[in-house]
């Protein structure tokens, strides 16, 4: 009964990194495999990324721009940071 809750934290777990690539336009699918099984590396990845110059999805248009960009180069969408 123990190892069947560890596998289930396992899983909650991996969302995290998941989201967090999601947001950034990466596939929340691989994200979250990769932070199923190998959370501490995958979320150090993911914040390494996020932090970097990566690239985003505008979310008007679907154009992957640099991720400290403050407008779409192709539509204009005009990024809001909080």
């Amino acid at each position: 009964m123990d190892i069947l809750w560890v596998i289930v934290l396992l899983i909650c777990a991996g969302v995290v990194p998941g989201i967090i690539a999601r947001g950034m336009g990466r596939g929340f699918l691989s994200w979250w495999v990769y932070g199923t099984f190998l959370l501490p590396i995958a979320l150090v990845h993911v914040f390494y990324l996020r932090f970097n110059e990566g690239s985003k999805a505008c979310p008007y248009c679907h154009t992957m721009v640099r991720y400290r960009a403050k407008n779409c180069s192709k539509c204009g969408y005009e990024f809001i940071e909080f």
